[in-house]
């Protein structure tokens, strides 16, 4: 964040992008090893956290939170739609993304002043991985998507760019990007 700081003088947006799951199946819950559970929390939830808050340092001139900022700082943190359908052989991934969303709307609340904090949640993407990986859960999502069609990368990252330099009436809300398949949850 320093060298980006150094270089340009200040930051601007941030997204949050990285995630890390493994599919833990239900009945094995109770054997989790607990390397997974910490590196899906350290990846999904704490490398956010920091990141969020190192960037707000930089979000203002002179360093220092205390100084509202007049420009158009904006953070944005990529959840999952599964924060709403609970598939339950990713629990402790679903957890993470749920922190995720929380810590979102906590900063939005605490620091909304200073930088707008959203997320975005995407549903099942159409990808390679979808593809090859996920061939049968794929199927039951497009059976249960409204509009019968998975996202693309494209479709979310339009989204991620309307809520960087979007509206600066939007802080601490999250945008599903899963053609309609939360609607109602």
């Amino acid at each position: 964040f320093k060298a980006i700081h150094d270089k340009y003088g200040k930051i601007d947006y941030l997204v949050n992008n990285a995630a890390y799951t493994e599919d833990v199946p239900i009945e094995n819950i109770y054997n989790i090893n607990p390397s997974i559970v910490d590196k899906i929390l350290d990846v999904n939830i704490k490398g956010a956290l920091w990141c969020c808050l190192e960037a707000l340092q930089y979000m203002t001139n002179d360093h220092k939170v205390e100084v509202e900022s007049t420009s158009e700082n904006s953070v944005v943190n990529i959840c999952s739609n599964s924060i709403k359908t609970h598939n339950a052989s990713n629990i402790i991934y679903i957890s993470s993304k749920v922190a995720l969303q929380s810590l979102t709307e906590s900063l939005a609340l605490n620091y909304g002043k200073y930088a707008r904090f959203n997320a975005v949640a995407p549903g099942l993407i159409s990808s390679n991985l979808t593809s090859n990986r996920y061939s049968t859960v794929k199927e039951h999502v497009l059976n249960n998507t409204p509009t019968g069609k998975l996202s693309t990368p494209h479709d979310v990252a339009k989204v991620v760019k309307m809520l960087l330099i979007g509206s600066p009436a939007i802080n601490g809300q999250t945008i599903y990007v899963d053609g309609g398949r939360t609607v109602g949850s």
